[in-house]
């Protein structure tokens, strides 16, 4: 109860609470009197910051109250219900009253406007406001977002550039201090000479980024970057598992695939998965055998599994082309799609292990797995799988370190989500004509800086083991890919201005360009040296001229390569396990001498062949686009000289140059020109296969993979062996019961011998075709199985007819294919052929038994 005065009636009391239940009072309505009464409350309850609905219902909250009670004697509805108003509010502001200082009724306004609907009934509620408000007086954040304003330190980038620059600028300083003054033509010499410095300076820029790379990784234990995924073994979304091939062994190709296949098997977690083979072969022999193969695959290799094989019509923009024209297409319907090389290999826990990473992260984009190198045969082979069994695992770590999730896309061995990829990676055409305009080459590093700059994060898992790829067993082949790989570097250097790109990125693109500019410069870098050490009016020295200052300035740059060998070798001897693996402390370390040596003597060869690819692509000529070969041999020796002629000539001139100028840099240069002018031999040294074999019995160069063959790897070479005896005995079976192998088979018969009129069966393959139904074609003779093979319409013959009376299972072919009492074909019963006994089934070539037990071909 609240009482109040009114100055023109007695004193009256108005109860503003709900009446207690008594009798039913109807009083007489006064609708002038209601009016005016919800417009002066109304108005009352605005200048306490009420507004609409919320004041419009409080009033008719209000009104309802007071014509359910009998009016005080003297007053009339309007002064009830501004009364019932007044103390409600004083009962709000009484609430809001913490401390009794009346400090917090300026509030209420603000407590209506954030809570009207509390009005007239709680007033609790504005108590709770006010003491909130004071009891947060000194949080003025707490509802905002926490925000750190602290020193960010360094940028990771900046870490890694800023050391290497520093340490250019002080070697090029001191080197150009090393310099003797004096000699003709001094201006012109300052600019040979700071050219000189401004070389070694870059130069060793980019041998220190590299050593710091290293010794970051060399600190980090592969413990640390072990991927966190859910512990439940959920099915993962459909994936697709990506082979582009361009005349390769396709036997070899789909006996990987085969072999990752059966490993998914047994992890149910990827039950939804695919395997694409993108061809992009242009010789309609090599699609052929494509054809056969993915045939034999599906009907005996490996029944059941879903694999497909996709050529397109054009090859535009080669791989990366081949590959999004399918991620565009078809390729939509997968979630993730798995990238691989023919030359992959990878174990299928990885595989499962990277699918579940990307599915638990759902901003990342590219999931990249470190790379080692496998099926080494030659000594530069194995020098070559050394290393990257060594070194590899300390640099990646390194390198994940430093780019975190912008990190690097390899081109292969990697996951990619799929939306993210179409969406983001869509390779631009650079204005002007190849080899640095028009397609890009090297697609890789470009797609990941697009994925980085749409926002997705792109990582390498470097604690994951089991991916492998092949390297070429020749210096002449590697020397060859690089070619291709240094225009596609080059380009890329068009792209460093981009807009929109992650520092990282551009790091990225720039440290793979510097990788093939650094033989033109250190070449130029020699040049510069030698012409100082040659310079008119200079006094030369074996220890004050510019040559042996930059000889020792170059040593000193391939010490600081050496380190990364160095830590490696740390790694290796104070871990037990990896000690073991590598055959122990002495044999390891043998290895690793020899490693380090075949590096230096090869360094200055494969320096020429850079500097030449660099020089042919900066004056117009492309490297074009041919397939890569894989295996050793093929080269003579004549082949072998013609390639290293440039190598050998810039080695003899150079000595004969050091001879005749200055005689006391011989010795000091000897590092360069002995390689050069012993190209040849040690071109065919490290390509022998023989020799290859040799270090390996012996235990040099030698690898734990090889030591102890993984599963997957084994099956490969088991299904490699099996495919070409396979394919040759079942040839004709193949091509009669497969209707896209006999429509490819077909059509190549009629494109080597067009006939004019309709087509008609040869009369000896008649009689053949015949009793191959009846006997199966392993009873025919190679000759038997030729002339069936050349005739097109006894082909479609046996297909009509092969599938319901051949026993589809070749290898348990045991009886007559046509069983007794069937009825024959026309020809066979005009002829009066009879049914003969049953006869042995043939063995499978090498003595190797069937691949999976099946009752039939599906």
């Amino acid at each position: 109860m609240l009482a109040h005065s009114n100055p023109d009636s007695p004193r009256a009391t108005v109860d503003v609470t709900d009446p207690d239940p008594g009798p039913e009072i109807s009083p007489v309505r006064d609708p002038a009197g209601e009016r005016t009464a919800r417009r002066q409350t109304l108005r009352y309850l605005r200048g306490i910051g009420l507004h609409g609905p919320a004041a419009d219902s409080a009033v008719q909250t209000l009104l309802d109250r007071a014509r359910s009670q009998p009016l005080p004697e003297g007053h009339g509805l309007v002064d009830v219900v501004l009364e019932m108003a007044r103390s409600t509010v004083e009962r709000f502001l009484h609430a809001m009253d913490i401390d009794g200082s009346g400090a917090t009724h300026h509030w209420l306004p603000l407590f209506l406007r954030a809570h009207p609907e509390s009005f007239p009934d709680d007033p609790a509620a504005a108590r709770r406001f006010a003491e909130a408000s004071v009891a947060n007086a000194d949080q003025v954040y707490r509802d905002f977002a926490d925000q750190e304003l602290r020193s960010s330190g360094i940028p990771r980038w900046f870490a890694l550039v800023g050391p290497a620059i520093a340490a250019g600028v002080v070697v090029a300083v001191l080197a150009t201090g090393t310099v003797p003054a004096g000699g003709i033509w001094e201006p012109l010499r300052a600019v040979v000479i700071g050219a000189w410095a401004l070389l070694i300076g870059g130069l060793t820029a980019v041998v220190v980024a590299g050593s710091m790379i290293a010794v970051r990784g060399f600190t980090l234990a592969p413990s640390l970057f072990r991927g966190r995924h859910a512990a439940a073994e959920e099915p993962l979304p459909s994936t697709v598992v990506v082979m582009p091939v361009y005349h390769e062994d396709i036997g070899r190709v789909v006996a990987g695939l085969i072999a990752l296949w059966e490993g998914f098997r047994d992890h149910p977690v990827l039950p939804d998965v695919d395997f694409m083979i993108l061809s992009d072969s242009r010789d309609d022999d090599a699609v052929r055998r494509e054809i056969r193969v993915v045939s034999w695959a599906r009907h005996r290799g490996a029944p059941g599994m879903p694999i497909y094989h996709r050529r397109r019509s054009g090859n535009s923009h080669k791989k990366a082309g081949n590959l999004a024209e399918f991620l565009g297409s078809t390729g939509r319907r997968y979630s993730y799609a798995v990238l691989l090389d023919a030359d992959s290999v990878m174990r299928p826990e990885t595989v499962v292990e990277m699918v579940r990473r990307m599915h638990d992260d759902p901003e990342l984009g590219l999931l990249q797995a470190p790379l080692q190198l496998h099926h080494a045969t030659t000594y530069f082979a194995r020098a070559q799988q050394f290393t990257s069994a060594v070194v590899g695992p300390m640099a990646t770590r390194g390198l994940a370190r430093w780019s975190q999730d912008t990190a690097n896309f390899y081109g292969h061995n990697a996951v990619v989500r799929v939306s993210a990829f179409v969406d983001s990676c869509a390779l631009p055409t650079l204005s002007g004509r190849p080899p640095l305009g028009g397609q890009l080459l090297s697609h890789d590093f470009v797609e990941a800086a697009l994925l980085c700059r749409a926002g997705w994060k792109v990582c390498i898992a470097p604690d994951l083991t089991g991916s492998w790829e092949e390297v070429p067993p020749t210096l002449g082949e590697f020397a060859a890919r690089d070619r291709r790989w240094c225009q596609g570097n080059l380009q890329h250097l068009r792209i460093l201005s981009a807009g929109g790109l992650r520092m990282w990125s551009r790091l990225h693109l720039f440290l793979g360009s510097a990788a093939y500019l650094a033989s033109p410069a250190l070449v130029l870098f020699s040049l510069l040296g030698l012409a100082l050490a040659a310079w008119p009016g200079v006094e030369t020295g074996a220890g004050g001229t510019a040559g042996p200052t930059g000889l020792l300035l170059t040593v000193a740059a391939m010490a600081a390569l050496l380190v990364m060998r160095l830590l490696a070798w740390v790694t290796v001897v104070t871990t037990g396990q990896a000690r073991r693996d590598f055959g122990g402390v002495g044999r390891f370390t043998a290895s690793a001498l020899l490693d380090a040596v075949t590096a230096a003597v090869l360094g200055p060869l494969l320096m020429v062949h850079h500097t030449a690819a660099v020089v042919g692509i900066l004056s117009g000529r492309s490297s074009g686009w041919s397939a890569q070969q894989r295996t050793a041999g093929g080269h003579s020796v004549g082949a072998v000289v013609r390639a290293q002629r440039l190598p050998t000539f810039l080695g003899v001139a150079t000595l004969a140059f050091l001879a005749a100028v200055v005689p006391a840099l011989i010795w000091w240069m000897a590092p360069l020109w002995m390689p050069l002018i012993a190209a040849v031999p040690l071109t065919l040294l490290t390509s022998s296969e023989r020799v290859g074999r040799g270090l390996g019995r012996i235990g040099l160069l030698t690898v734990p993979t090889e030591r102890t063959m993984e599963p997957v790897r084994r099956r490969i070479a088991e299904l490699t062996e099996l495919v070409p005896a396979e394919l040759h005995h079942y040839h004709l079976r193949d091509v009669v019961l497969d209707p896209i192998v006999l429509s490819d088979h077909c059509r190549a018969l009629a494109a080597a011998a067009p006939t004019a009129g309709p087509e008609r069966a040869d009369d000896r393959a008649v009689e053949l075709r015949e009793r191959a139904l009846r006997l199966g074609p392993s009873v025919l003779t190679p000759w038997e199985r030729r002339v069936l093979l050349d005739d097109a319409p006894s082909l479609r013959w046996l297909h009509d007819r092969a599938w319901q009376y051949w026993d589809l299972d070749p290898v348990k072919q045991t009886a007559p294919q046509r069983p007794a009492g069937r009825e024959r074909g026309p020809a066979a019963a005009a002829a009066g052929v009879t049914e003969p006994a049953a006869e042995q089934a043939p063995t499978r070539p090498n003595g190797l038994v069937p691949l999976v037990p099946r009752p039939g071909i599906s």
